[in-house]
């Protein structure tokens, strides 16, 4: 599976603690070091639980390091929190969570919901519907 993409932001003026923890987490995960970047995410999670950014790349180191339970709970947070800057690859990596706990209708369905937002994962989601319709 590849990890989701990263792009780090500079943010003027002090960081707060999450900031903090989220951008020393995110070193390791732009070094592909998942595991290592997990308890620094964790931390930015626990400091301001509705940052989106934080849960969703929580939920994908614990993906990428065969977390899958972990993941499908934090795909799940992202989701609820609303952020449209994630919608989209939350439902798309909660579809792979699933796959991977081969809960193929869960899967389905987060892979529907993917489509339906039109975004840059529609032919990916769409392609993979296909192959599990067959």
């Amino acid at each position: 599976m590849e990890p989701p993409p990263y792009t780090g932001i500079v943010l003027r003026g002090a960081e707060d603690e999450a900031q903090e923890a989220f951008r020393k987490a995110m070193q390791y995960y732009s070094k592909g070091d998942y595991a290592h970047a997990i308890p620094g995410l964790r931390a930015a999670v626990k400091a301001s639980p509705r940052t989106t950014r934080s849960n969703f790349y929580l939920g994908a180191c614990y993906l990428l390091t065969g977390q899958t339970d972990s993941a499908v709970v934090s795909f799940h947070k992202t989701v609820s929190i609303g952020d449209p800057t994630y919608s989209e690859s939350a439902h798309f990596y909660l579809a792979k969570a699933y796959l991977r706990k081969k809960e193929v209708s869960a899967a389905e369905n987060e892979l529907q919901k993917t489509v339906q937002l039109h975004g840059n994962m529609e032919t990916e989601a769409g392609e993979i519907l296909q192959q599990l319709r067959k």
